[in-house]
């Protein structure tokens, strides 16, 4: 039946009333209700034959898609958009679903298709002029560099992104700049720098109001404080972070932080809480869907179950660690629970399984020199104990010349984990 142009105009009306109303509950974390409005906007908008408003909700729902852990959905949901963008030749909404891509191959561990994918869309907006798309691509390049150890780069990325943010006026995304550049020190192990760049962050969110980037920088301040021994500092911060999350029902922050939280609470011997906090991050994760976070919080919990020489825990839990990120297809996550399952499979004599584990594992980190510098650490631990101990010094040597590239101090994750596989290999030749 055709409609008047007084009926489309008042079902546009609806739609984007319902378009707006499905942005607020994902801003708050009810992703359910965000995508029950954003289908119902969906469906009128297809009524009235609206191509760019079907794209922009497409790309809304494969935002809550990847959040959820629903990587494939998400990425079905990009490539129809694209599709649709090619078809109408609307460029903006191109440039958009291109960096929607990037975001969920980022998700996947596929950072050079990620990056790939956010080049094109920042060339897309350099041509018309847009700052606001140019800021979050440059974002998300930073993000790529810091994930794949490229930390000067990473810098630069962020620091251009930050300029144009205080350029614009975008204060959250002036916020976030700030937060991830304090990722970048914290990872090199400049944590004052750090922490400097996080309290910033803080600050702005609590400016404008914004509780959930509030609660995420209160996460990763409590990470740095964790690195400097701080631990009742971490401690606080960690809380902040989930106390924060739960006023605004964003359960995905509270189960990251309740995995924190199992953290320092093992560094600083309180096993029990760090089980029990290890448990709520994981059952967070499996009510949310979220496979990726159900994956790593698995995997940690399996890491610091080696730690307690609780094998046969450990062996379970980093088990089905590497089954769930297998089927998303996380390669980073595979790579990093099947060099720790070699650890547990070595130090109970089960020599050829740790090998091949390790020759599995190896290909899925070594363009990531970060996660390839901490295989390294694993892999010398495993060779050590498999009666290869020049080999087991090798890789030891290859994981501190990774190190001394990517600028990691002693404080740094790196740092540590190379001083660990140290004492390690010492104390088992005395």
């Amino acid at each position: 039946m055709k409609r008047t142009e007084e009926e489309k105009e008042e079902l546009e009306l609806e739609a984007d009333d319902l378009f707006e109303q499905g942005n607020i509950e994902e801003v708050e974390g009810f992703y359910d209700k965000a995508l029950e409005i954003y289908h119902r906007a969906l469906d009128i908008y297809k009524k009235i034959d609206y191509p760019i408003k079907i794209g922009e909700v497409n790309l809304k729902i494969g935002t809550i898609y990847h959040l959820q852990g629903k990587l494939s959905k998400a990425q079905q949901k990009c490539n129809f958009t694209y599709d649709l963008s090619i078809q109408h030749d609307l460029v903006q909404l191109r440039a958009r679903t291109l960096s929607q891509l990037g975001i969920v191959k980022d998700g996947l561990g596929e950072y050079s298709a990620a990056l790939d994918y956010y080049q094109q869309s920042l060339r897309l907006n350099q041509e018309m002029g847009d700052l606001f798309g140019k800021e979050s691509n440059l974002t998300n390049i930073g993000i790529i560099y810091k994930n794949t150890g490229k930390y000067d780069q990473a810098i630069s990325s962020f620091r251009e992104a930050l300029q144009i943010s205080r350029k614009i006026g975008k204060k959250i995304s002036e916020g976030s700049n700030l937060g991830n550049l304090g990722m970048v020190y914290h990872n090199i192990g400049e944590t004052d720098k750090a922490i400097h760049y996080y309290e910033q962050a803080i600050q702005i969110a609590k400016e404008i109001g914004k509780r959930k980037s509030e609660g995420i920088h209160h996460g990763n301040l409590g990470n740095a404080f964790q690195v400097l021994g701080k631990f009742q500092k971490a401690i606080h911060h960690y809380e902040q972070a989930i106390q924060i999350a739960k006023e605004i029902g964003n359960k995905r922050t509270m189960g990251i932080n309740f995995g924190n939280l199992g953290v320092v609470y093992k560094n600083i011997g309180e096993v029990e809480l760090s089980i029990s906090s290890f448990k709520q991050a994981i059952q967070i994760a499996k009510e949310l869907e979220d496979k990726r976070f159900q994956g790593i919080h698995l995997g940690n919990f399996g890491e610091f179950l080696i730690q307690l020489e609780r094998w046969d825990e450990a062996e379970q839990h980093l088990i089905e660690a590497i089954e769930i990120c297998t089927k998303i297809n996380f390669s980073i996550g595979i790579g990093a629970f099947k060099s720790s399952l070699a650890l547990v499979c070595a130090q109970r004599t089960k020599v050829d399984v740790a090998l091949q584990l390790l020759q599995d594992a190896e290909p899925l980190v070594e363009d990531i020199r970060l996660e390839l510098g901490k295989f390294l650490c694993k892999k010398a631990k495993v060779l050590h104990l498999a009666q290869q101990s020049r080999n087991a010094e090798a890789a030891l040597l290859k994981a501190k010349s990774i190190a001394k590239d990517i600028k990691s101090t002693e404080d740094s994750e790196l740092g540590k984990d190379i001083k660990s596989t140290e004492s390690f290999l010492s104390r088992s030749s005395s």
